[in-house]
């Protein structure tokens, strides 16, 4: 919450009791000077002790931005008045007469006498009733009268005596107060009892509405109650509702908090928010109109028909996540209203806002809308091209727009589905089901199972096929029927599959020797067709399943069975030739590095070991490394160039060379490079074809051509001849050109 003033309804004590002093006359035939003004509580007339404030005021009626301080603490009043002129005082054997002491009414006026029979005048007398005064004519005064203090008190008009009156006093229809020792309260305050104030003009009359204090303070009296007691709490005035403080007056431009433990506003001019309202730090609230309190509304209320949510430290909350108190969850928009439905987030989730709910909460889990059924996850969001896993273990599928799929549907990884149309869960079919007059079989793996057995749930196989339509049984002991009960022998044409049956009624499966040969029908009874892996083992089989041995061509390459079928790898001597046949079983042809030789064979594959004419330079290749498969060695004192395969400690030669290079004074570089940019050709006024580059302009590249790029200028090879570079048979430049890679290691010596 922001921070909020808190004001207390606690009677206040600290307004200046303000308390005139009165001269006790010692009155004549009185042996003790009396206590001249009582208190509220021991007064002839009850009257309680009154509070004044007797600064100057300002009469102002209609409050402005009023301050929050608190008024001074008041003086403590006085108990006993001082009169105003002193009285003569008797001496102790003064002899009063008592027959002609005391009151006498004559000519229709009261006197008072002394013992000694001296008429009493200008003095305040005090008897058994109470207090009087009598004027300088010994009259004894009736009504308001000002005393020569100055001081304005009340004499009971009614009482024969006429005394004076103390406390609260209602004369011609007006209320007044006489403090017991200042008389008339004027321009000051009034205090009877917790809480119960009045302020006092400078005729002594109550003021009523709005009244501006000294210290800034505004303060409300009530022009329709007769004493006009200040109102304090919250004040409806004119139709508008303000908040008033005993002590610190009219509240402005400041929380209150009420005494419902509730938050109103008061507003610049003191008047309470109501309605709609921004508070100075730009936060948004709605204080009920409703009720003169105005407080403001917290959590979700309505409003004109629309929900809002006003969280007790922000405000009106906008674009934000809402959790009601039954745990659901609710959003609100920029303008602060529960959004309703679809509602796409930043973070690509969607969810929806339920319309028909007052506070739109976010539905959840499985709900139907008239565009089809939805899943929302309650942090995830609508599930969309994806599975949904339903409370009862079934299985949906959420389209793109993620309406849940009803009928025939294919999910990716092509697999086909059928989602039932009669539920409001469209759960996908599992195992056996009739649709549209055919029965299919679903996996709950793969979905709609085709060109397979599939077996059910009280053991009998059916085959589905190409379009998954089941057809055909399989009983429990192996036994095959028809559709239409007939058990046939011999081929059986299924959609999808030629199946073998035996004279026993049972389909032909595994390895079968028929008429000195072997088969092989595979689990479902189709004949083994092409390769087939039994138990690690690869045999090939001709389209009616019998076992194929020696040698066979399959899609262009060539490979070799045994006697018993199986596939051979490695070298094999057939008819006293070498072949090798890869991993793979298909047979090499070209050269093949093996056990650090080299051999070559032509399209036949008959392999022939490839002699080793640098074995020097063999030897010197098994100590380099090299980025690629590949490394060069040139020798330019024999003019020796050979290529090798393989990889560290495990070179093959591949190819060896004569070459030329350079000749005294332009010598070949010398050490360790790698191969660089390459270039068809190159020269001006000769030309040089295939070019590989080893370091710079030193390069390896063909013979040298005239011009003309045809005729040989110099073909000569073995001989140091060139301007340094590396000098190829123009094939073998061209071989280089085309087969060794960028990197690959140089070894020049």
């Amino acid at each position: 919450m922001e921070k909020k003033m808190r004001f207390s309804y606690r009677p206040s004590t600290q307004k200046l009791i303000a308390i005139a002093s009165l001269s006790t006359a010692l009155l004549c035939g009185l042996h003790a000077a009396p206590a001249f003004a009582e208190t509220a509580d021991t007064s002839a007339v009850n009257a309680p002790a009154v509070t004044t404030e007797t600064t100057a005021t300002s009469e102002n009626t209609s409050p402005t931005a009023p301050e929050n301080s608190q008024p001074t603490s008041p003086a403590a009043p006085t108990t006993t008045p001082t009169t105003d002129q002193t009285p003569a005082v008797p001496t102790e054997n003064t002899s009063p007469t008592p027959q002609s002491s005391g009151w006498r009414q004559e000519n229709g006026q009261f006197h008072y006498y002394k013992e000694d029979g001296t008429l009493v005048t200008s003095q305040w007398i005090k008897d058994d009733s109470g207090w009087h005064y009598v004027d300088a004519s010994g009259n004894a005064v009736k009504g308001l009268y000002t005393t020569p203090n100055g001081k304005t008190w009340y004499f009971d008009p009614t009482d024969p005596q006429h005394k004076a009156i103390f406390g609260e006093v209602e004369i011609d229809g007006k209320f007044y107060y006489f403090d017991s020792t200042n008389g008339l309260v004027t321009n000051g305050w009034v205090y009877r009892s917790a809480s119960s104030w009045s302020w006092a003009t400078e005729d002594g009359t109550y003021y009523s509405g709005w009244k501006h204090m000294p210290n800034g303070k505004w303060f409300y009296f009530d022009p329709e109650e007769p004493r006009h007691r200040m109102l304090i709490g919250t004040i409806q005035v004119s139709g508008t509702s303000y908040y008033i403080d005993e002590y610190a007056g009219m509240i402005s431009n400041s929380w209150i908090q009420l005494p419902t433990r509730e938050w109103a506003w008061a507003q610049k001019n003191g008047a309470l928010a109501s309605g709609w309202f921004n508070t100075p730090n730009g936060r948004t609230w709605y204080f009920d109109p409703s009720v003169p309190q105005h407080p403001a509304l917290i959590g979700n209320v309505e409003i004109d028909g629309t929900y809002y949510h006003f969280d007790e430290n922000y405000g009106i909350l906008r674009n934000s996540w809402i959790h009601n108190d039954d745990g659901s969850w609710s959003w609100v928009d920029t303008y602060g209203s529960f959004y309703s439905g679809w509602k796409h987030f930043p973070n690509g989730k969607w969810f929806y806002f339920d319309p028909e709910d007052s506070i739109h909460r976010m539905k959840t889990g499985l709900f139907q809308l008239p565009s089809g059924s939805y899943y929302v996850d309650e942090n995830a969001g609508m599930t969309s091209s994806n599975w949904v896993s339903l409370p009862d273990g079934n299985l949906s599928w959420a389209q793109s727009s993620g309406a849940l799929v009803s009928g025939w549907f294919t999910t990716p990884g092509n697999k086909t589905w059928y989602f039932n149309p009669n539920s409001i869960d469209h759960a996908a079919y599992i195992g056996e089901h009739s649709i549209d007059g055919k029965n299919y079989y679903f996996d709950k793996s793969y979905g709609l199972a085709k060109n397979e057995w599939v077996t059910l749930s009280n053991g009998v196989k059916r085959w589905a096929g190409p379009d998954g339509v089941l057809t055909g049984f399989i009983s429990p002991e192996g036994v095959f029927s028809t559709d239409d009960g007939s058990q046939p022998t011999g081929t059986v044409h299924l959609p999808g599959l030629t199946i073998n049956v035996g004279a026993d009624h049972k389909i032909k499966t595994g390895w079968i020797k028929e008429n000195n040969k072997d088969f092989y029908y595979l689990s479902n009874g189709a004949p083994a067709d092409g390769w087939l892996n039994i138990h690690g083992t690869w045999y090939y089989f001709s389209s009616n399943g019998e076992k194929q041995t020696g040698w066979i061509n399959s899609k262009g390459s060539w490979y070799f069975l045994d006697s018993d079928g199986k596939m051979k790898t490695g070298w094999i001597k057939d008819n006293g030739k070498d072949y090798y046949l890869s991993n793979n079983g298909s047979m090499q042809t070209g050269y093949v590095s093996w056990g650090g030789k080299l051999y070559w064979s032509a399209a036949d594959g008959a392999m022939e070991e490839q002699p080793c004419y640098y074995p020097d330079m063999y030897r010197y290749a098994q100590n380099y490394y090299s980025a690629t498969n590949w490394l060069i060695q040139i020798d330019t004192t024999g003019n020796r160039f050979a290529v090798y395969r393989g990889s560290h400690g495990n070179w093959v030669v591949w190819y060896e060379w004569q070459c030329t290079t350079g000749a005294p004074g332009m010598w070949t570089p010398h050490g360790q490079f790698t191969v660089g940019n390459k270039g068809l050709y190159f020269g001006s006024g000769f030309r040089c074809w295939y070019y590989t580059t080893i370091s710079g302009e030193y390069l390896i590249h063909s013979i040298l051509y005239n011009s003309d790029g045809y005729t040989v200028r110099d073909g000569r090879l073995g001989y140091n001849g060139s301007h340094g570079c590396v000098r190829l048979a123009t094939e073998n430049a061209k071989w280089v050109y085309d087969n060794i890679p960028y990197g690959t290691k140089i070894v020049i010596w």
